[in-house]
């Protein structure tokens, strides 16, 4: 089927099919997800691959302590810096104070 009216068109579209503009792999309007199939197909998969079955995670002792640390905000926000932070403010504040009452 031809487009009925080439002026009405960008010149790279004119005369070209209108099924052809459409993608192949968009889904029809008000579907949402993934269809029945594939979720099917992908369930058969992963039953076929038991991931659950193998372990994850460290088995060396060394490997254990690294993963440990895994949730340790990085040292520039960990507590003890923020710890040592307020108590130099608060040094830096007491200095502060004692040159204003020295001038």
């Amino acid at each position: 089927m031809r487009l009925p009216c080439k002026s009405r068109m960008p010149s790279v579209l004119a005369g070209c099919r209108p099924e052809a503009l459409v993608s192949r792999n968009r889904r029809p309007p008000g579907q949402i997800g993934v269809g029945a199939n594939k979720r099917a197909r992908q369930s058969l998969a992963i039953r076929s691959w038991q991931p659950w079955k193998r372990s994850t995670g460290p088995k060396s002792d060394a490997g254990k302590a690294v993963v440990a640390r895994n949730a340790v905000k990085h040292d520039g926000r960990s507590a003890d810096t923020l710890a040592e932070l307020k108590a130099l403010r608060q040094l830096l504040a007491q200095c502060s104070e004692r040159l204003d009452g020295a001038r």
